[in-house]
């Protein structure tokens, strides 16, 4: 009986060895369906872990000097930021604009913490057209917290890694009929364009943590005017005076032109009054001589 036992045991050992593998033989459309129809991706725990609290900080500068200085700093910082190695700086927008003999700028700058103070300094320093120096007119800086960003972006490229690699296994299985494939590869193109996006926006976070942003804004200083006498005032204010009496004057003569036809009228007929009221009394003197004669 143990003997009949053993042979039973061994003979079923040999079945399951002779069995199907696990999934391997099930239709390859299933498979596909299963890859192609799978879920949005999901957060994985395995991604790397969030190293804590984590800022990008921005600085904002805003600079007053002469009019010919705001070009001139500029196109100095420009070159800097481009030229000076030692710096690691990134230029993002450098723009000067002059409207009706106003002079201004923008500029935006990526530096590394230890490179902010030695590019300010260098901002500040004299440019040849500099006149009465330059002014500081405010200065701030802001820090954005972006840990949970790095986080989430992290786990989301780790997760579109995995689901590509794995599409990538499937594509090779050599089962997978025309169709089939072509769907493979058609979802291996999206996953791969999501995760060239999602890598994009890791390097973007990296590289607003690896430098800091500085914003420069260069305007021209308004010069104050010296104060002018009575006498003066009124002379600079000549050509403004004028303009407003010739005005005045003009807008009296268009008022009236309406009026002058009834004025006419009026003037004629109070003129014919008079004379009737001058003629009367003439006419009673008259009356009296010509009746005693």
């Amino acid at each position: 009986m143990p003997r009949k036992l053993s042979y039973i045991a061994i003979a079923m050992l040999l079945l399951a060895g002779c069995g199907p593998r696990n999934g391997e033989n099930r239709p390859a459309e299933i498979r596909l369906d299963r890859a192609a129809n799978a879920p949005a991706p999901m957060m994985v725990a395995d991604a790397a872990p969030s190293r804590g609290q984590i800022f990008s900080y921005s600085h904002t500068l805003s600079l007053a000097m002469s009019h010919d200085a705001v070009k001139a700093r500029t196109d100095r910082a420009r070159e800097s930021c481009l030229r000076d190695v030692s710096l690691h700086c990134k230029l993002l927008t450098a723009n000067v604009a002059d409207d009706d003999g106003t002079a201004s700028a923008h500029l935006e700058v990526a530096l590394p913490h230890d490179k902010i103070a030695a590019y300010e300094d260098g901002l500040l320093k004299p440019v040849s057209p500099d006149r009465n120096g330059i002014d500081v007119r405010s200065r701030s800086t802001q820090a954005q917290s972006v840990e949970n960003e790095e986080s989430d972006t992290n786990k989301k490229v780790a997760q579109l890694t995995k689901y590509r690699d794995g599409l990538a296994e499937l594509a090779k299985r050599p089962n997978l009929g025309v169709d089939d494939f072509i769907k493979v590869q058609e979802e291996l193109a999206k996953t791969a364009a999501d995760l060239d996006e999602a890598l994009g926006e890791k390097r973007d976070i990296g590289d607003r943590i690896a430098r800091e942003s500085l914003n420069v804004d260069l305007a021209q200083r308004v010069e104050p005017v010296a104060a002018l006498s009575p006498l003066g005032q009124v002379w600079s204010e000549a050509g403004d005076l004028f303009a407003g009496s010739t005005a005045d004057m003009l807008r009296f003569v268009i008022q009236i032109v309406p009026w002058l036809p009834l004025g006419v009228i009026l003037f004629f007929l109070l003129r014919w009054v008079f004379r009737i009221a001058r003629r009367r009394p003439a006419i009673a003197k008259s009356a009296p001589a010509n009746g005693g004669g």
